[in-house]
């Protein structure tokens, strides 16, 4: 991800996260990354729409393990990941507990056990990745 991109969907003040939305000053409707072109619900241009920051907390709603992909980075296996943050949106990110390039623990699976757990999104490097506020187990 380039840096204007990152600029565009991030602010970071220290060690603390947020994220970029907008919200449709007509219907309401809380979009992650921030509306260019105008609200997908009710179509308001995108003057009538608000920036707003949002917190990285959610709870995970899905996950997967990724063994095979066409990059180099991250390296497998690791866990992808569908947060539903705390105020709506739902986005998509790599598990970053446990490890990237690491084998789960034999006998659990990491992508079922995060599921239902509260992650919280932290800038690594120059992607958002989510981290458990509690360990596996």
């Amino acid at each position: 991800m380039d840096d204007a991109t990152l600029d565009r969907l991030t602010r970071s003040e220290g060690d603390q996260l947020s994220l970029v939305a907008s919200r449709c000053l007509d219907c309401g409707h809380l979009a992650f990354p921030d509306e260019r072109y105008g609200c997908e619900r009710c179509g308001a241009l995108v003057e009538r729409h608000e920036s707003v920051t949002l917190a990285p907390r959610g709870v995970v709603s899905a996950a997967a393990t990724v063994h095979r992909h066409h990059q180099p980075e991250p390296a497998t296996p690791f866990v992808m990941v569908t947060v539903r943050l705390d105020e709506g949106p739902a986005l998509k990110g790599v598990l970053a507990t446990p490890a990237p390039g690491t084998a789960p623990t034999p006998g659990t699976d990491a992508a079922h056990l995060a599921r239902g757990r509260r992650v919280e999104g932290r800038l690594d490097g120059d992607r958002v990745t989510f981290h458990l506020l509690e360990e596996l187990g």
